[in-house]
């Protein structure tokens, strides 16, 4: 039974890297950015995600990206403190922010996020966020790879 189960793991692990070779961070990520003012309420944040369905928003302040808010952070603070906590209270700060680049593989990334028990990566070119990787895309790319077989071409 063990040696099925590493067997079965070990060929997950084999198709998994075989479906993300070659594609970069570039290849899959968002361009469409979730925004939200570090000014807005908490209550204002949870509009905005019921409204996007989005779960992770960069936090603008003054035109620069000052941080990242999720649903978890959300959810760290009590209900009726909503509409009196400030977003930049619940937000995580840019330099805790863990970030990729355009050209990192795929693959890395998702090991990455793995390994740090996170869903989403924002993706910087030197100083601009140009998108955004979220582990259920790369999860949803490696299932239509594999739903489609050999039919699809590795990009160079």
């Amino acid at each position: 039974w063990f040696l099925l189960t590493a067997s079965a793991e070990n060929y997950a692990q084999v198709a998994m890297h075989d479906q993300l070779a070659g594609l970069r961070a570039s290849n899959v990520m968002s361009t469409d950015l979730p925004l939200i003012s570090r000014s807005d309420s908490l209550e204002d944040y949870l509009r905005e995600l019921l409204r996007t369905g989005r779960r992770c928003h960069l936090v603008t302040g003054d035109g620069q990206l000052v941080g990242m808010i999720t649903v978890q952070s959300l959810n760290e603070y009590p209900r009726e403190e909503w509409a009196n906590t400030s977003v930049q209270a619940a937000m995580l700060p840019r330099s805790k922010i863990l970030w990729t680049t355009p050209e990192e593989p795929v693959l890395a990334i998702l090991e990455h996020m793995q390994s740090k028990d996170i869903n989403q990566m924002p993706v910087v070119a030197g100083e601009a966020v140009v998108g955004m990787v979220a582990r259920e895309d790369i999860l949803r790319i490696i299932q239509t790879r594999m739903e489609v077989g050999g039919m699809v071409e590795k990009p160079s």
